[in-house]
């Protein structure tokens, strides 16, 4: 079997394993976390990944109770794939506190770092990665994560992502995650790119940047915030390029033995897309629409941040019902309208017919 139908089975098993850590994310969050792992599952199906190579999990900065990497490690084993414990290992602890100290945790990629975790049980791929955001604000759930695989002997990066997940807790007012892009919407989200376009303009650290690699934004809906995003980094000076990495490390892989084909590379995230029911008539419904996405460009060779911001938009939407809607919702209604006006009739035809009797 290939490693890629194992590994679909690994992140589609840790989905269906309980998450019942109790010290660990709450339950919204956890459930948000299913779908993330569902859809990084879906993406490294399709990845072509080597066969029979020893994996290493790391652990997952900004996990809880290791919440994530035991659902790794276990779906990976449970799927037939060699999964090196590599925290049994004597080396574990020496080499774990070098890089804590060294090195950021999240530089898996530099080479030197790669090559100490080769002495951990002959350890040759690792998978690894962090949580960028996990919350609950006010009613949406949100949740950021990247995972990334490497191989240790040579350095090169085989697969990575940043995958998102948004959901909206039920309340008083009835709120949606926003799945088709209407009208409406698009120009919600045309309106905070017109934000965008004057605050990356007036930015004084891209001065210097020419190109900028453009990485797809998580928790995007068929690319097309990306789409509006690279459309307003064209309005700049910047010139966006596609150099087909999927995440910032992917980039940087890229960029680090292709220095000239980009100065920085664009990532972010769509954290909010939503329609909340703001009024109901009996012809119309009226809908707040929201829309938040965060971006930051970071340069290609150290990953500073050169400039970072959140853009917003709220706009509204109304919705006309038709004839049939209307009778659908207001069923009952008509319904005992209609009664009364059957008990009325049937009320006026026994008086006149009392009446003629008389």
């Amino acid at each position: 079997m290939k490693k890629s139908q194992f590994i679909v089975g690994l992140l589609i098993l840790a989905v269906s394993i309980p998450l019942r850590v109790s010290a660990s994310f709450d339950e919204e969050i956890r459930l948000a976390l299913q779908s993330v792992i569902e859809e990084a599952g879906q993406s490294l199906g399709d990845a072509g990944l080597p066969d029979g190579l020893a994996v290493g999990v790391l652990p997952v900065t900004g996990d809880r109770g290791q919440l994530i990497e035991s659902r790794l490690r276990t779906a990976l084993s449970a799927a037939g794939m060699n999964v090196v414990a590599i925290r049994e290992d004597p080396l574990w602890d020496r080499i774990w506190q070098e890089i804590e100290h060294s090195v950021r945790r999240d530089d898996i990629l530099d080479p030197a770092t790669l090559s100490q975790f080769g002495r951990l049980q002959g350890t040759q791929l690792l998978l690894y990665g962090s949580v960028r955001q996990a919350d609950v604000s006010g009613d949406r759930v949100y949740v950021e994560i990247d995972l990334h695989l490497s191989e240790i002997e040579t350095a090169r990066y085989l697969w990575g992502g940043t995958f998102a997940h948004r959901d909206y807790l039920p309340g008083a007012v009835p709120v949606q995650g926003i799945v088709d892009i209407n009208p409406a919407v698009r120009a919600l989200l045309r309106d905070a790119m017109d934000q965008g376009v004057a605050r990356l303009g007036a930015s004084e650290k891209i001065s210097g940047i020419a190109t900028v690699a453009m990485v797809p934004l998580a928790g995007d809906i068929d690319s097309y915030v990306t789409s509006l995003v690279e459309s307003m980094v064209t309005q700049t000076h910047l010139n966006p390029v596609d150099i087909g990495a999927r995440s910032h490390a992917e980039a940087l892989y890229l960029l680090r033995d292709q220095p000239q084909r980009a100065d920085a590379v664009l990532v972010g995230a769509v954290r909010d897309l939503s329609r909340r029911l703001r009024g109901t008539w009996p012809w119309k419904n009226e809908y707040e629409l929201n829309g938040e996405m965060q971006l930051r460009i970071l340069t290609a060779d150290t990953g500073e941040v050169l400039w970072s911001d959140t853009l917003a938009a709220t706009g509204s939407e109304t919705v006309s019902k038709t004839a049939w809607e209307v009778m659908q919702e207001y069923r009952n209604v008509l319904l005992i309208i209609a009664g009364v006006i059957v008990v009325l009739l049937i009320l006026g035809s026994l008086k006149r017919a009392m009446t003629r009797v008389r």
